[in-house]
């Protein structure tokens, strides 16, 4: 149903999809279905609004999916890009051109320091969406899909924060996100990171969420304090 309603309403290169749908993880009711859509450069900006509609769309009707458009000329400019260099490892073509094996972002080392603050500060969004004090503070009141929700989101910016620290001080990136924890030397943020991996994969929750609330907070701190100290 995505790839039909993608295609019939915009003229597509290429379809990806990307994250744990992509990789065979997580598959359960809540998993996202992340949507890379390749479209030729100068048609974006006249279709940017149609992408967002159709995943409005699509979330209405009841799947979880984020859709976002990737200009063709931006392959060509990958090398130091860190979101293609995980499109590469992770994204499997849907519909159209193979567009991942002319990918050349092979290699961590070539990625510059603002990618990888780029990208905490995408955990760092994670963990404040939706975000406002009855949620923290009154979480047994909330309707319980809004609480699953901000408990996946907490998981998502503390493993942000685990690849990120793990990308710049071992310069080692894993599809299996378990992985991770061989190489994080901090204890704290290899215990939250093993609460987050068993909510994003098995859905259990934490005991007290918004202790882990704050738990995240400092691990994303920690993790740009990290990358402070490095660049």
């Amino acid at each position: 149903m995505i790839i039909k309603k993608i295609r019939n309403n915009i003229p597509t290169e290429s379809i990806i999809l990307c994250g744990s749908r992509a990789l065979g993880k997580s598959l359960n009711k809540d998993s996202d279905y992340d949507i890379i859509v390749v479209i030729k450069t100068f048609l974006v900006p006249f279709y940017l609004k149609k992408l967002k509609k159709i995943e409005k769309e699509l979330k209405d009707f009841g799947i979880n999916v984020s859709i976002n458009p990737l200009p063709a000329f931006r392959i060509k400019l990958s090398k130091e890009n860190l979101f293609l260099y995980k499109v590469k490892l992770e994204g499997k073509t849907l519909y159209g051109k193979d567009f991942l094996s002319k990918i050349n972002a092979d290699d961590l080392k070539d990625i510059p320091p603002r990618r990888f603050f780029s990208y905490i500060i995408s955990g760092i969004i994670e963990l404040v969406r939706d975000i406002n004090p009855d949620v923290i503070y009154n979480l047994n009141d909330i309707d319980k899909s809004v609480k699953e929700k901000f408990i996946r989101n907490i998981a998502k910016s503390i493993i942000y924060s685990a690849e990120t620290f793990v990308m710049v001080t071992k310069n080692k990136y894993f599809l299996n996100k378990s992985d991770l924890l061989d190489y994080i030397d901090d204890n704290k943020l290899k215990y939250d990171l093993e609460i987050a991996l068993k909510i994003i994969e098995n859905n259990e929750n934490p005991i007290n969420i918004s202790e882990f609330w704050f738990r995240a907070k400092e691990d994303v701190i920690f993790t740009f304090e990290t990358l402070m100290r490095k660049y």
